[in-house]
């Protein structure tokens, strides 16, 4: 019988991808460019982050109600677990970002470069050593990422360096959130880890009210002009994402870290054909790029990326 972590790390990921659909939707509906009034105004996904760290305030103060008894409170603990909530909005904030450049079928697969960042993380952290099929393995899966990244523009073909790189920046952070989730979590509690890691999350997105004026502009505007609609949209996107973010994170604490971050391997094609068919429902929330050579690169991305994802976790 499989361990209960493969089970909790199953529904995780599909609670994620419905999350990532909503955030997709959202950003097109509500927080695109043309809605902040200035083409050139990309603030939506930090208007969005925003949003989101509202929503975290209830699951705080559900765990304090529920479970106040096995929080610690300790200095040590608080700072290691707010620093991981601050970690886990910058590189939602980071993959929101990318996700506004381009098709989803091409931004979620770059995600399967998290277990790579988290054997190098093993490396430098625990002095772990990284195998000749796992550098092999992570080379496969880079190659497929680049194959993604590459673009036509004025009738030339590039590499779309920035969104690869927030999205290779946004892989790292995910890598280095749950490493810190599961010290904190071993060391005292689950409950313990998320609650710090709640307010660790709220406090970046007030950071980013307080610092960032076209964020906080957009926030503003879009809270006053569609303000329940707004708010019950997000409130069901929060659903997805927190309850996917949180029923992973058990799985982090119950299995070996790079095992239950391998689970994902499949999600790349699943994201794909769920593209598909929600671009045929929703055309204009949905854009994908389907002539046939971006249909053929990113088939051959995801394919080239699922491989290597498949023998590096097998390699673990």
């Amino acid at each position: 019988m499989l361990p209960l972590w493969v089970f909790l790390g199953i529904t995780g990921i599909l609670f994620a991808i419905g999350g990532t659909m909503f955030d997709k939707y959202l950003l097109e509906r509500y927080f695109n460019k043309s809605d902040c009034g200035n083409k050139n105004d990309n603030s939506g996904p930090g208007a969005l982050i925003i949003f989101s760290a509202l929503f975290v305030v209830p699951v705080v103060l559900l765990v304090i109600i529920c479970r106040y008894d096995t929080v610690d409170f300790s200095l040590h603990t608080g700072v290691i677990g707010m620093l991981t909530g601050a970690t886990n909005g910058l590189w939602i904030l980071l993959y929101l970002h990318a996700m506004s450049r381009a098709d989803v079928s091409k931004v979620v697969p770059l995600f399967q470069t998290v277990p790579v960042f988290g054997l190098i993380f093993g490396m430098i952290i625990l002095e772990e050593y990284l195998t000749m099929p796992q550098i092999l393995s992570a080379t496969v899966i880079m190659s497929g990422a680049i194959i993604l990244m590459y673009r036509r523009s004025s009738g030339r073909l590039g590499l779309d360096v920035k969104t690869m790189s927030l999205m290779v920046g946004a892989s790292c952070l995910v890598a280095l959130s749950h490493v810190m989730f599961k010290f904190i979590a071993v060391d005292t509690n689950y409950w313990t880890a998320t609650f710090w890691l709640g307010i660790g999350f709220a406090l970046f997105g007030t950071l980013l009210f307080a610092v960032f004026g076209a964020y906080r502009r957009q926030f503003r505007s879009l809270l006053g002009k569609r303000r329940f609609r707004i708010v019950g949209l997000n409130g069901v996107n929060e659903l997805f994402d927190n309850a996917g973010e949180l029923i992973f994170l058990a799985a982090v604490v119950l299995g070996p870290v790079a095992l239950v971050q391998s689970i994902n391997a499949y999600e790349p094609m699943l994201i794909f054909l769920i593209c598909l068919v929600l671009m045929r429902i929703w055309p204009a929330y949905f854009r994908e790029d389907i002539s046939i050579p971006a249909l053929v690169q990113k088939f051959c991305g995801i394919a080239v990326i699922s491989v290597g994802s498949i023998f590096l976790y097998t390699s673990i």
